[in-house]
């Protein structure tokens, strides 16, 4: 009800970023407009910007060109598999924050992206890099108006 009336696909792709965004703002907007919905706004419409902007890079002759000499069709098909499974994790991540939350969000986030099984032990373990960041770095500030109500529901 809002994408097409402001434009839709059909104007260019200025347009149809703008569209995107607005109909993204609109949806957060009337459910509220709380800080988890922006957030599952934001990342929803990175994720079509980013989905058509390598759709329409691998769409160029240049590139189709450079992909059909350099793979086979068989490992073409498996790096539409991996971009598919990250743009699939994303659209996990995105209606999680939507359904529960910024804590539902950050739980998904780091078993999937931080987190490494290691399959033969299936312990779980920390890359290197990632041993020496101390634990409050990975997350982000909570909001000033959540931490008045996990005191105030606590104390």
């Amino acid at each position: 009800y809002i994408y097409i009336p402001l434009g839709g696909s059909r104007h260019g792709p200025l347009c149809k970023t703008l569209s995107t965004g607005l109909a993204f703002g609109f949806v957060c907007f009337w459910h509220g407009g709380h800080d988890y919905l922006r957030y599952w706004a934001l990342m929803n419409w990175a994720g079509v910007l980013v989905e058509n902007g390598l759709k329409s890079l691998f769409a160029t002759a240049c590139v189709r060109s450079v992909i059909e000499h350099n793979f086979s069709t068989a490992m073409q098909r498996r790096c539409v598999a991996l971009l598919s499974a990250f743009s699939t994790a994303m659209l996990i991540l995105s209606n999680l924050v939507f359904l529960g939350g910024i804590h539902v969000g950050r739980i998904f986030w780091k078993r999937v992206f931080v987190q490494v099984r290691i399959p033969a032990t299936g312990q779980t373990e920390q890359p290197a890099w990632l041993q020496r960041i101390k634990p409050h770095q990975l997350e982000p500030p909570m909001p000033a108006w959540l931490t008045a109500i996990k005191v105030s529901k606590f104390a």
